[in-house]
């Protein structure tokens, strides 16, 4: 390096070490350099410090300790999902906000839920063969844009809709195609097939299941908010709306619901059972969260304030709960409307004399229309049933601490 360079060099970091926001502490002897590293990278952090070490000929000592009750606001890095080609998943967390260091990291939960409730939708072995083999072939040739991370998603998206598409049985928006291959190969399997309700002829069974899921769901997503206000130290904020009470309504409210499909529409028997005190115990928890709260900080009840957030609590946990619920139905009725496409074929062919003319038809209105819809409706009961009880979104993006190379004469 040439004195001009090297003075140049020294300039920059002087520069970086100037700045009122670069986190480094200044002595007359040493320099201290303080910031955030991802875990994933600690051993790359230590390579590139022995890199320089080499190179300045001076012993730099580098110490790594885990996040201290400080570093409650410490940049959050991307989830490493082991793949180039399978990162541009994280856009699914990242659009609805950044994760904070003392919150719990949903970035691939927040895959498997989207995917899932996109199978339960749009299950279908072929046309997700189709939305499979586009994702391999052209994930990875966009290194932006909306393309990047479409292409991307079509993977994980194409393997659930191929997943569900052998529960429902349906290839291409034929219906029972393996059943009668299977009756005619006279190959009997251990369980009984379909596995998945039919969503035409068993739409009852398929309810039930769909209330299953959004009550495992939400359920779910309550406990991730009890540990994100455990981990924060807002033990009160464990029994409320975004935590116990929640998640003790919902089950309630499902079991509940389960009484009244099995044993008929009797107030009287549900209000007796034992669901049903459960969701009282939910709305009550969700009550005493800010009475709690108070009284843990010293405020005595907290007078008309607390109260008033008390009952604010419990009409949101009824309200939202019992809303979140039954917005899980649209996967039953997007189910229907797939299965509807494959009779809506079947009618159109007869009636202009093709069959194969009018199935096509109906298949690209699924591969086009139908998957859209699904996937918009995947994306809103992951933001707002699943992932609003638990996550808020307001944490710092990490970006690593650089110093550009200094520029040639030539430059």
């Amino acid at each position: 390096m040439s004195s001009v360079n090297l003075v140049n060099y020294y300039a920059n970091v002087l520069k970086i070490y100037s700045r009122k926001n670069a986190p480094v502490l200044r002595g007359k002897i040493i320099s201290v350099l303080q910031g955030y590293t991802p875990e994933s990278m600690v051993d790359d952090l230590k390579e590139a410090v022995g890199e320089v070490e080499n190179h300045i000929g001076e012993t730099l000592y580098v110490e790594v300790s885990d996040l201290g009750e400080g570093d409650a606001h410490a940049p959050v890095p991307e989830i490493d999902f082991k793949s180039d080609k399978l990162q541009p998943l994280w856009i699914l967390t990242r659009l609805r906000g950044w994760p904070s260091a003392e919150e719990f990291n949903p970035g691939y939960i927040s895959v498997i839920v989207f995917c899932f409730q996109f199978g339960l939708m749009f299950g279908d072995i072929g046309q997700g063969l189709v939305f499979l083999a586009l994702g391999l072939a052209l994930n990875g040739k966009y290194k932006s844009g909306m393309m990047k991370y479409l292409f991307a998603l079509f993977i994980p998206m194409g393997i659930a809709a191929i997943t569900f598409g052998f529960m429902y049985d349906s290839i291409f928006l034929y219906e029972h195609a393996i059943s009668h291959w299977l009756h005619d190969a006279h190959i009997t399997l251990p369980f009984n097939y379909p596995i998945m309700p039919n969503p035409m002829h068993q739409t009852g069974e398929l309810m039930n299941l769909i209330f299953l899921v959004g009550a495992v769901e939400l359920t779910f997503g309550a406990m991730l908010g009890a540990y994100n206000a455990f981990k924060a130290k807002n033990y009160a904020g464990m029994i409320g709306e975004h935590g116990f009470g929640m998640g003790l309504y919902v089950v309630g409210l499902y079991l509940s619901a389960s009484t009244m499909f099995t044993d008929g529409l009797d107030i009287m028997l549900v209000v007796a059972g034992f669901p049903f005190k459960l969701m009282l115990l939910g709305m009550l928890l969700s009550f005493v969260e800010p009475i709690l709260h108070s009284l843990m900080h010293g405020h005595g009840i907290g007078g008309v304030e607390a109260m008033g957030e008390g009952v604010g609590g419990l009409l949101m946990t009824f309200v939202e709960g019992l809303a979140n619920m039954f917005s899980f139905l649209r996967i039953a009725a997007f189910a229907i409307a797939h299965v509807s496409l494959s009779g809506a074929g079947e009618a159109m062919g007869h009636a202009i004399d093709n069959p194969i003319a009018g199935m096509l038809i109906m298949n690209f209105i699924a591969l086009t229309f139908e998957f859209v819809s699904s996937g918009v409706q995947s994306i809103r009961l992951l933001y707002y049933e699943f992932m609003g009880k638990f996550f808020h979104g307001e944490g710092i993006k990490f970006k690593p601490f650089t110093i550009r190379p200094p520029k040639t004469l030539a430059e």
